[in-house]
């Protein structure tokens, strides 16, 4: 702040020299880039004028500890990168590039609650007919992702257990795409889950116990309340019991609904069982055959809707995994072909323009590539196509 008593010239001299120098700056600024180094080492700040897309192939290890509860799971996951950097031209070997200085993707997990342990290796592959090559950086994860879970269908409902990837570059630098040269791969050894066999194991006790509440009805009057209260007890137990399994949420899933109507069919015997203590012992016999009868046909049809219900569920989740399993296939036929295109290619001692001089296949760099290794069920690609692609 200026003194109030010194004249206009006094105060812009003693202004400019407190003002910072220009050199003053820009040791800050490196300052400054030299914090925001990745933890690779490399500078975020190294830009690129042409906006890069980068290739990403996910390969799932070791799924398990799937906690309902927390919404989270725990997983191995390797991930290759591959990019092409218009700076590297001309290199084709690894100990040539200065990887500190190196451009970086920025590529992050998003959704991760915990990461154990990251791995990292880069490497170049030379590509026949270019003088750019594909920049591949290998990850290995182990880490816990949190997952926003629909619970409404559980204990019969499909989870997306999804990694999420992300740039920490805008789009306008970099776009992330699949690598339609390989297929993404999950191994099911190591898949562990157990959640919702128990609860699906906690429908059909609580169908049981639903059953053998029609035995009330064959003893006294005087018993009946008691063993209908302790039938219904049993049922909110093992509510309770099965909740710890669930995640707090502000809608009810189908085990709860199930469970409601239990306990609802339930507190009707309780019900009526009261009325039947209350009754002419002449008339609890037909007291009781009208309400078993009643309550019959009350239990066969709620559970008429809840078998619709589930057989719905399970089928949609069916044909889900079916297309997901069908897009799978007609992938491998694509990458099959392209990589017996280069294996001939080779055979014969000719240059295949675009293909790596590595054992992989790589595609996804441009559009037509990402239309020929993704081609809509109505019609495949034209033998045009192939040529040009493979």
């Amino acid at each position: 702040m200026a003194d109030p008593s010194c004249g206009q010239t006094s105060c812009k001299a003693t202004f400019e020299e407190k003002a910072p120098s220009l050199n003053d700056v820009l040791t800050e600024l490196k300052h400054i880039n030299s914090n925001l180094a990745s933890s690779n080492g490399r500078k975020w700040l190294s830009v690129n004028e042409e906006k890069i897309r980068v290739l990403i192939t996910p390969t799932l290890f070791s799924l398990r500890d799937i906690d309902t509860v927390k919404q989270e799971f725990s997983a191995e996951l390797w991930y290759e990168i591959f990019y092409k950097d218009p700076k590297l031209s001309g290199i084709k070997v690894r100990e040539k590039v200065n990887w500190g200085d190196q451009w970086d993707p920025r590529i992050e997990l998003r959704n991760t609650v915990r990461i154990d342990k990251m791995e990292s290796k880069q490497n170049l592959i030379p590509v026949e007919g270019e003088a750019v090559p594909i920049v591949h950086e290998f990850r290995k994860v182990t880490a816990t992702f949190k997952v926003d879970m629909d619970l409404t269908d559980f204990p019969f409902d499909k989870q997306k257990l999804t990694v999420q990837l992300m740039s920490g570059w805008s789009t306008k630098r970099v776009e992330l795409r699949k690598n339609y040269g390989s297929n993404d791969v999950i191994t099911e050894e190591d898949f562990s889950g157990t959640c919702r066999l128990i609860c699906q194991m906690t429908m059909q006790i609580n169908f049981l116990i639903t059953a053998l509440t029609f035995t009330t009805f064959s003893v006294r009057t005087d018993y009946r309340l008691s063993n209908t209260f302790t039938l219904l007890l049993t049922t909110v137990a093992i509510k309770l019991v099965v909740s710890q399994y669930l995640p707090t949420v502000s809608y009810m899933t189908l085990l709860d609904k199930y469970v409601v109507v239990c306990i609802f069919f339930q507190s009707c015997v309780a019900l009526l069982n009261a009325v039947a203590s209350a009754l002419p012992e002449d008339s609890v016999k037909l007291c009781d055959q009208i309400s078993a009868t009643m309550l019959g046909v009350f239990v066969i049809v709620a559970h008429l809707v809840f078998g619709i219900i589930i057989w719905k569920t399970v089928s949609n989740n069916n044909k889900e995994v079916q297309t997901v399993t069908k897009n799978g296939k007609r992938l491998s036929v694509r990458i099959e072909e392209a990589y017996e295109k280069r294996r001939k290619y080779r055979e014969r001692g000719e240059t295949l323009k675009g293909s790596t001089e590595s054992n992989m296949i790589i595609k996804g760099f441009t559009e037509e590539e990402v239309k020929w290794f993704q081609p809509s069920e109505e019609q495949g690609p034209s033998e045009e196509d192939r040529r040009l692609i493979l």
